[in-house]
């Protein structure tokens, strides 16, 4: 009883994880192209640096996929990005994370947790994705189109509803991306150092990576260090020559630091990886134990004012507050045939509650009615959503 209690527990924590960090995965189906993001920008849900720029794309004979690069505080050493950065497209990959509990990094680097079935082989994803295990190969679907499949946790094919891409390597390293016969992508080594250099396309169209060195900081009897210098990305030229330039160093405080083409600062703890200051932004980042755990999150800016989220799949609750004074909570069910559907949403400005929508079903699951207490009021619906999306577009309902 206990193992299938901490299974069903597994299952409740991935179901809010999918809900609220993959939601384009919640509602729809296939693999996400899009870039990966959480509340924040450039923050991931853990509280970690998370930069993603896309730099490029791959052109089938029917359908194109991104190139993206992805910089987190806390991830190491890729042998095509170098220290703290990841391509997905090129390193895309599928591992165990514990008993039953498998996790995903798709080719535009969005995260798919996926759990066993009762049958061990057998694993349930996001938006109807399954995945087979047989000896050292995944093979991951979707019902509606899209299949990947991995060897040893790295990449080998790659379907969509029209092109199918075949990753070649040589020894540990992707050589080249295939589309039948046609090579659409080829990594570029240095010859001298082996190091990753670029890639070159199909299109004839060449991306270069120019290397730097990035202070590899520790904090020892509490006192930050530089322990070291990790070869890592300082330049992407894009085939329209188009620069993408990081630079890093420490601050003050012997913090690590990175700059976004030479206007955007972010400083991260190296105790915990966490962000502690991006531009007019302070963080303050409260961890919790667990790869799916999400971490509660408050910045402030130089004026005072205060942004945070919070978000708990256990509770099914999730709470965040904007500088000008807009705040939302939601609430879900977290269990039986309701688990994931809505219970409410209530909307404040500056502590005044001016929406409150609740949701009832009967025993089967379905909805009854909504109660909203602004139904009807497109002018205030336009408004909220504006606010609860940082957007001035009010062209739109909110049907959040």
């Amino acid at each position: 009883m206990q193992k299938i209690e901490i299974f069903r527990k597994t299952q409740l924590l991935l179901l809010g994880f999918l809900i609220v960090i993959m939601p384009c995965m919640a509602a729809a189906c296939g693999i996400d192209w899009s870039s990966p993001s959480g509340h924040f920008e450039g923050v991931d849900y853990q509280g970690h640096v998370h930069l993603v720029q896309r730099f490029g794309e791959i052109t089938g004979k029917s359908e194109k996929f991104p190139l993206n690069i992805i910089f987190n505080s806390s991830y190491g050493i890729s042998p095509y990005g170098g220290a703290g950065f990841e391509i997905p497209l090129l390193e895309a990959k599928m591992y165990q994370v514990d008993e039953n509990t498998f996790l995903l990094k798709n080719p535009a680097g969005w995260l798919w947790p996926f759990v066993r079935t009762k049958d061990k082989n057998i694993l349930d994803g996001t938006a109807g994705w399954k995945a087979v295990i047989n000896g050292d190969t995944i093979t991951a679907w979707a019902p509606c189109g899209g299949k990947m499949i991995f060897n040893k946790g790295k990449i080998v094919r790659l379907e969509s509803k029209k092109v199918a891409l075949d990753y070649i390597y040589s020894g540990a390293l992707l050589s080249e991306i295939k589309e039948g016969l046609n090579t659409v992508l080829r990594v570029n080594l240095n010859t001298t150092t082996g190091e990753v250099q670029g890639i070159n396309l199909e299109s004839e169209e060449m991306i270069h990576f120019e290397k730097s060195q990035k202070p590899r900081v520790q904090n020892i009897g509490q006192k930050n260090g530089i322990l070291g210098m990790d070869s890592t990305i300082s330049k992407i030229i894009c085939g329209d020559g188009k620069e993408i330039i990081y630079e890093f160093g420490v601050d003050e405080q012997i913090q690590p630091m990175i700059k976004i083409n030479r206007n955007r600062m972010i400083v991260w703890s190296p105790t915990t990886s966490s962000i502690v200051s991006d531009g007019d932004w302070n963080y303050n980042i409260s961890r919790k134990e667990g790869a799916f755990s999400y971490s509660d999150i408050q910045r402030t800016n130089s004026n005072k004012k205060q942004e945070s989220y919070k978000y708990d799949p256990v509770l099914g609750e999730e709470n965040f507050t904007h500088a000008d004074g807009f705040s939302r909570k939601r609430t879900w069910f977290t269990s039986g045939k309701l688990a994931g559907h809505p219970k409410k949403i209530i909307d404040t400005i500056d502590g005044r509650e001016v929406r409150n929508r609740k949701w009832n079903y009967d025993e089967n699951g379905y909805q009854l009615r909504l109660l909203d207490t602004a139904e009807g009021d497109f002018d205030l619906q336009r408004k909220l959503f504006a606010l609860a999306n940082n957007t001035t577009h009010l062209e739109k309902h909110d049907k959040q």
